[in-house]
């Protein structure tokens, strides 16, 4: 799934970082503002136990396939002949269009006639969400099974949709990717290494409590609010378990049919530096390694304070910093009234994405340890 801020391209520099504080053995660490479980899912291949915790309903869906999927996972109470997760997803594509949430309010059969999906993908979809909602509230599926066959879908809706790259608003024209055969494929999971849990909450919510290893910190780093830039996953994301999905559905607003949200204060330059204080205090680890980037709101002297704090004094940039070269991140092209920043001395769209380390002041040893 395409997610502004995923981190696959830096997981060698997060491992190598990771190594060289805590060590090279599996531990347990927290994966804060977890997204799509990129780096989650990578330490729990190394053999971490991993906690995910993020507010999105859409990260804490695939959160829940990453984390905690087993082999065990049963799907033989559905009253199909499929018996495991590949044949489960065969047999929901092959289920005939139904006209359903994705159909009525993202493609142009709906009456707003948004161009995120066409009909045929957005029906094909719809039949198998209707299907799994159905399964889940009759009990016939756990909710691990849930996540596996949700991130498959959300997966598959990702391939055909009709963006630049973000859900903020869909193409006036249908692109390539949307006449491609719409599949439900088996999501990538470190099936037998040990088992997390997936976290649906704030950081400042669920950190308290809970002590880990290792927690790494990947928050938003400029204005942009993530539940408007991927409220249709997002949208499918609350609608499969909701009590009441006809009330997500008349939530739905404006020409793109935003969903209402609560903004984080990490995306607000007046409270992001309280923001990130109130969750490094909260932090039970004994290390932070926290990826950031350098166009974000704070700086390099805003983050020596807060690890400074964090750490007793002992954080010094010279040696808890990594500045390491990346691509920006572009949607779209530049265009009058949207140019793209060239940070002095750098080619066009590569900035450095900053990398800190840094170990609490005292070990958290007085509060409780989570998880078994």
């Amino acid at each position: 799934m395409r997610f502004l801020g995923n981190k696959r391209r830096l997981l060698e520099s997060i491992q190598a970082a990771v190594g060289e504080s805590w060590g090279n053995r599996p531990g347990r660490l927290v994966d804060v503002f977890a997204g799509t479980a990129v780096v989650g899912g990578h330490f729990r291949t190394l053999g971490w136990q991993v906690w995910g915790c993020d507010a999105l309903r859409l990260s804490y869906w695939r959160q829940v396939a990453v984390l905690e999927g087993t082999p065990w996972v049963r799907f033989d109470r559905l009253g199909i002949e499929a018996r495991d997760l590949a044949g489960v997803l065969a047999w929901l594509r092959g289920l005939d269009p139904v006209e359903g949430p994705l159909t009525r309010h993202f493609s142009p059969a709906g009456p707003a006639e948004r161009m995120y999906l066409t009909r045929a993908h957005a029906g094909a979809l719809d039949a198998a969400l209707v299907r799994l909602r159905q399964w889940y509230l009759d009990a016939k599926i756990c909710r691990v099974g849930v996540g596996l066959i949700l991130t498959s879908l959300l997966d598959a809706l990702s391939r055909v949709a009709n963006i630049s790259g973000v859900y903020a608003a869909y193409l006036k024209s249908w692109q390539p990717n949307t006449r491609q055969e719409l599949d439900f494929r088996v999501p990538v999971v470190p099936w037998e290494q040990p088992v997390g849990r997936a976290t649906h909450d704030d950081s400042e919510a669920f950190l308290p409590g809970h002590t880990f290893d290792v927690a790494y910190l990947d928050p938003p780093y400029n204005r942009r609010q993530y539940p408007a830039y991927y409220h249709v996953p997002e949208f499918v994301a609350r609608w499969v378990d909701a009590q009441h999905p006809g009330l997500i559905e008349a939530s739905l607003y404006g020409k793109t049919g935003m969903l209402p949200y609560q903004g984080s204060d990490f995306c607000r330059p007046r409270k992001v530096f309280a923001a990130f204080r109130r969750l490094l205090l909260s932090c039970a680890a004994g290390w932070v390694v926290i990826s950031y980037s350098e166009e974000g709101l704070l700086s390099e002297a805003q983050f020596s304070e807060l690890l400074a704090e964090f750490s007793g004094g002992a954080f010094q940039l010279e040696t808890g910093l990594q500045r390491i070269p990346s691509q920006r991140f572009r949607s779209d092209k530049n265009r009058k009234g949207r140019q793209y920043k060239v940070v002095k001395g750098r080619e066009d769209n590569r900035v450095h994405e900053w990398l800190f380390v840094a170990r609490r002041a005292a070990a958290p040893s007085v509060l409780p340890r989570c998880g078994p």
